[in-house]
């Protein structure tokens, strides 16, 4: 595949302009993923506004980690490894383990102890080829290690571009400390995960969900309400 692929760049603090970059020669063990949509969190915002972790942005790069698209192609030997085909909707991780730490061996691969080497989406520089390291872009890099997951074409994509976030609330509000039914689960923040986090505890059998925000916050805690969270009292909030 030849030609090139326009990405919004982000150069420095509120400074985003359309770059672009040529389209990657793909391996048997890669892919490239077509972006359909790219979901936005406040790390996003924080990272536009200049304000997040100095260590975490190196300009050049192409913002979004959180996107859902379409196998525009794909190596043999990943398509094979992904279960992926031309086509097949997908999202990614944010996330690319190095499968080689304690933690990727024992299937924490969340925790992975790459350090400096661990690739993640929206924060590697767009000068590193080959550079579509991020949803903000025509078209996604998938490289070998990455987490590529094939969904259903008959859900929503505005759905879809909250799966991390959603992902994020059952992992956090359910399985990691095996909520049970019955049980009162309390949340601090009405954000995108602390919404979600709600939801998974209703879902796994909640006596009573309460939320807290601040008074900033009354339009996600009345969201919160509609959803069947019990306490979420804008006369508590500060």
């Amino acid at each position: 595949m030849s030609g090139s692929v326009r990405a919004a760049v982000l150069t420095a603090a509120e400074t985003l302009g359309i770059q672009a970059f040529p389209v990657p020669h793909l391996g048997e063990d890669d892919a490239l993923i077509r972006v359909e949509v790219c979901g936005l969190g406040g790390s996003d915002v924080t990272q536009y506004l200049g304000k997040l972790r100095p260590s975490s942005t190196v300009y050049p790069l192409i913002m979004g980690h959180v996107f859902v698209g379409t196998v525009e192609s794909v190596g043999a030997r990943a398509a094979k490894r992904w279960r992926v085909a031309p086509g097949d909707r997908v999202v990614t991780e944010a996330i690319v383990p190095c499968w080689a730490c304690r933690h990727c061996v024992s299937g924490h691969y969340s925790l992975c102890d790459a350090g400096e080497d661990l690739l993640r989406y929206g924060l590697i520089s767009a000068d590193r080829e080959p550079h579509l390291w991020g949803g903000f872009a025509e078209l996604a890099y998938v490289p070998q290690g990455a987490l590529l997951h094939r969904v259903s074409r008959s859900a929503p994509l505005d759905a879809l571009a909250l799966v991390n976030s959603i992902a994020s609330g059952i992992r956090w509000a359910a399985d990691l400390p095996g909520f049970r039914v019955g049980e009162t689960g309390l949340v601090l923040g009405p954000g995108q995960r602390g919404l979600a986090c709600a939801l998974a505890m209703i879902r796994a059998g909640a006596d009573k969900v309460i939320i807290t925000g601040r008074s900033s916050d009354a339009h996600k805690l009345e969201v919160a309400k509609r959803w069947g969270v019990d306490v979420a009292d804008r006369k508590s909030v500060v």
